[in-house]
């Protein structure tokens, strides 16, 4: 018995590192390795943005009703919301799961990048 315990894990452990993939990349050399630069562990990949065009204050038609921007900001992903009109420059966005006739639309807000500032409804 105290064969079949000891012989059991070993044959299990066999069997896991033979299913192993062998490395699909060839080794560095040893001393490559020891003098070799790191590749940076944070790249910029963005340069400096320019500045949005402002919201427009007023009430703006978009589909079959009129819209205004409100004081209410949000913070959301972009997967969170499609595109739907463009206004003077301003890209008009609305919920992804949201269709027309929608409950709200979102404008990116220009002061702070990644949120999203809301237009209601009007008449």
């Amino acid at each position: 018995m105290r064969f079949v315990r000891t012989v059991g894990p070993l044959a299990v452990a066999a069997i896991a590192l033979g299913a192993c993939e062998p490395a699909k990349y060839a080794l560095m050399p040893l001393e490559e390795a020891k003098y070799r630069e790191p590749k940076p562990l944070v790249e910029q990949v963005m340069g400096p943005v320019e500045p949005a065009p402002p919201i427009p204050a007023t009430p703006v038609r978009i589909g079959n009703a009129f819209w205004i921007a409100s004081a209410a900001e949000y913070a959301l992903p972009t997967s969170f919301v499609r595109p739907v009109a463009t206004l003077d420059g301003v890209m008009v966005h609305s919920l992804s799961w949201d269709r027309e006739p929608f409950d709200r639309l979102l404008a990116p807000a220009p002061a702070s990048p990644g949120n999203w500032v809301e237009f209601l409804e009007v008449y």
